[in-house]
């Protein structure tokens, strides 16, 4: 498996070039994740329905941690997983 990542923290949406899941997933034939720096899931949804199979996604227990500043705290994880999700059952048919 292969992850798109953008190692810019927080990444902007312009930086992500979400078209290279589906690209990696025919070069390769492999399945394709992304490791999400961005703030918010709407990139993690984006990329659901390029076709990526995994998410990864920085949480905290405090915003004031390291990474804090863009980590999700357990309850805005859970909201994340929910939107990702929601995302995934509308491609499934």
């Amino acid at each position: 498996m292969f992850f798109r990542c953008v190692s810019v923290y927080p990444a902007p949406p312009e930086q992500f070039n979400l078209k290279m899941i589906p690209e990696l997933r025919r070069e390769f034939g492999t399945e394709v994740g992304l490791s999400d720096h961005s703030m918010g899931g709407a990139i993690a949804c984006a990329s659901v329905a390029l076709g990526a199979t995994a998410i990864e996604k920085h949480i905290t227990l405090s915003k004031t941690a390291i990474d804090g500043h863009f980590a999700l705290m357990p309850d805005e994880m859970k909201c994340f997983v929910d939107d990702v999700q929601t995302a995934w059952k509308s491609l499934v048919r």
